[in-house]
């Protein structure tokens, strides 16, 4: 009987903790702020959105030039376009730059040495 009743009051423990927890983050906005960005990934954005998102804020004519030019993914609806943030938010990671390295390899692969002399005819 004595091990039942301390299983139950650890058990109790345990779930008031937890509720505690909870509760604390919920009161920080730790947990609010956790599922807005879930929703956030998927959010449609429109032109002006899009351009006060992405980091250079480019004006809305570069984005419809990158439109135009299957740059950048897009949906439209009617004469609308939209995005979809996590769309945008995988093509802004693919679109990493080279580093000094790389650059220097790819130009070595693609550079051809001649040898010097004079043309066979």
């Amino acid at each position: 009987m004595k091990n039942n009743a301390i299983s139950f009051y650890q058990e109790w423990l345990t779930k008031d903790l937890s509720k505690q927890i909870i509760d604390t983050l919920t009161e920080m906005g730790v947990l609010n702020s956790l599922s807005q960005t879930e929703n956030k990934e998927d959010q449609w954005l429109n032109v002006e959105d899009l351009c006060k998102y992405l980091p250079d804020h480019p004006c809305q004519n570069t984005i419809y030039k990158w439109k135009r030019k299957g740059i950048i993914p897009f949906h439209k609806r009617s004469k609308h376009l939209y995005f979809l943030r996590s769309e945008i938010d995988a093509w802004l990671k693919s679109k990493r730059g080279l580093t000094n390295d790389e650059i220097s390899s790819k130009i070595d692969k693609n550079i051809q040495v001649k040898p010097f002399g004079r043309a066979s005819k």
